[in-house]
């Protein structure tokens, strides 16, 4: 490798871990205390955080193999902005929780994730072992419905 592409490698991941896993933004380390002599790392705060973060980004991970072979190739933060930041309507029954996603374009892909999800009737234990299910906006929903919010 050049020395451009190793270095376009590094702003690459430097990126995806600080847009994607946001590891610039993780809890002080030490006591914000001017008095103290001795300023001592406290690594446990630092250490749940990173762990959280890791572990969502292994989700993330798995989740987008589980769609279509084009999407594997994406970063966590392009799939999360692709298909998990997406607005959507919730609406609850007595035995259902349902979200209703807002069209998008590249709805599809999700679609066929969710609708596995759907079948296999995922109840909620802490939501009162309601059944979680996905539904979507058709796009003459959303070219035909109500006015923008």
């Amino acid at each position: 490798m050049k020395g451009r592409e190793i270095e376009g490698m590094g702003v690459s991941f430097r990126g995806m871990y600080m847009r994607d896993l946001n590891l610039d933004a993780l809890p002080k380390s030490y006591p914000l205390n001017p008095r103290a002599e001795k300023v001592q790392f406290r690594d446990k705060h630092v250490m749940l955080v990173g762990w959280v973060k890791a572990l969502a980004f292994n989700i993330i991970g798995e989740f987008k193999e589980c769609l279509d072979e084009k999407y594997h190739k994406m970063t966590a933060g392009t799939i999360v902005r692709k298909f998990l930041d997406r607005p959507a309507t919730i609406t609850t029954t007595a035995d259902e929780i349902v979200i209703k996603f807002d069209y998008f374009r590249e709805c599809n892909a999700l679609k066929e994730y969710c609708d596995k999800i759907n079948q296999s009737n995922l109840e909620i234990p802490w939501l009162k072992d309601k059944v979680l299910r996905f539904e979507f906006e058709s796009e003459d929903e959303f070219n035909n419905g109500a006015p923008p919010r």
